[in-house]
């Protein structure tokens, strides 16, 4: 009984240290974007949730008491708990109107929980009634599936979009993402095994726990590098040109737009007078030098062209036959090149930085994958081959 104890007050001080975390480092985010911040009020919301949970459970001695009367407490305050937490995950990974049918389907669970457990308990003056416990672990086990399914689906679509519109390193972003996936499937999954064996909870805790540490800390090292991605989690699906299954990996690990399919029925054509526009217009912000910002993406692109979102898709994998990280990685190495040949005695660093690069792994990268060898290497092949 005192080993339950000790292990509840763990996970309470452990939840609430996750959402002081979240609080503390609130004040030294400045930059953050709005999809941030609301995923940082769901996380924080969860965690407070869990710590409420556990301080009930241990004051009142629910779960030391009758494991059945623990299984639909830990329901009633681990279904909102756990549906917050996967809340921040899609919001920080799909579009508002993917988002909001997410918000409808599942907050209804939320919403059925609390009423079975309120109705039971007046309707039966006791809490612990058999019909309405198996009732509500059902709910319980189809809810935690729903939780899993959809955030890791919007995750891996998500990732994809990321690689197509952004031309920096979204190393961050895309660790953030396996964190969540990582830490809703465990979530969930334990979640319905401890909520009816008391076994299985001592040897889940110190997983879940885990599992919450490293999506906690990911999300607040990603709330410091926002700039790669900033402008492109807006987007909503609907204005895009193709959706997610469009685009291949391919192992080189660039994005190949191979087969577009349109959101909409009719396929998105551009006229002639207005590929000309896009053309213009690119070449211009190209011109400009615009590409040398590390942290551009197609939805900084978009402000500064005057073009929306949907056309520059629609021009990068309709007529180019690309995604915009392809072009603007085309843009940055002819650039390198340039400037090996004009200034062989720039270093990597003054090379990378001055081409867009955000970093000089980055530029090791595409050299490496374009023409086989290092800059460095490449620089000295071409000094070789030109005439004295």
């Amino acid at each position: 009984m005192d080993f339950l104890v000790t292990l509840q007050y763990t996970c309470f001080m452990f939840a609430a240290l996750l959402a002081t975390i979240l609080i503390v480092f609130s004040f030294f985010q400045n930059d953050t974007t709005r999809e941030y911040r609301m995923a940082r009020r769901m996380l924080v919301s969860s965690m407070t949730l869990f710590a409420v949970h556990f301080v009930l459970q241990i004051k009142y001695e629910i779960r030391a008491n009758s494991d059945e009367l623990a299984s639909m407490f830990n329901i009633l305050f681990y279904t909102p708990a756990i549906f917050l937490a996967s809340c921040s995950s899609v919001y920080m990974s799909c579009s508002r109107s993917l988002f909001r049918r997410y918000l409808r389907i599942g907050s209804t669970g939320c919403v059925l929980t609390t009423l079975l457990f309120f109705l039971g308990w007046l309707s039966f003056g006791r809490i612990n009634v058999e019909g309405v416990r198996y009732v509500m672990h059902s709910l319980f086990l189809f809810y935690m599936g729903y939780y899993i399914y959809y955030p890791i689906r919007s995750i891996r679509r998500n990732i994809k979009r990321m690689i197509n519109d952004t031309g920096g390193d979204i190393s961050i972003y895309v660790r953030y993402m396996w964190s969540s996936y990582m830490m809703l499937s465990t979530l969930s999954s334990v979640m319905v095994l401890v909520i009816i064996w008391r076994p299985g909870l001592y040897v889940a805790a110190p997983i879940l726990l885990l599992a919450l540490l490293v999506f906690i800390v990911s999300f607040v090292a990603l709330g410091f590098r926002l700039d790669p991605i900033n402008g492109v989690l807006s987007v909503d699906e609907s204005t895009s040109v193709a959706t997610f299954s469009a685009y291949d990996l391919q192992p080189t690990g660039d994005t190949v737009c191979t087969d577009v399919q349109p959101v909409d029925v009719d396929t998105p054509v551009l006229s002639a007078s207005e590929v000309e526009r896009v053309e213009a217009a690119l070449d211009e912000w190209i011109a400009e030098g615009n590409y040398r910002n590390p942290d551009t993406n197609i939805g900084r692109l978009s402000q500064q062209v005057g073009l929306s979102h949907a056309m520059l898709s629609t021009f990068f994998c309709t007529y180019l036959q690309s995604t915009f990280r392809i072009w603007l990685s085309d843009i940055r190495f002819n650039a390198a090149q340039q400037l090996i040949k004009e200034h062989p005695e720039y270093s990597n660093d003054t090379i990378s930085t001055s081409c867009g690069f955000s970093s000089r792994s980055q530029l090791y990268k595409i050299f490496s994958d374009r023409v086989g060898m290092s800059p460095r290497e490449w620089g000295v092949r071409f000094a070789n081959r030109t005439p004295k």
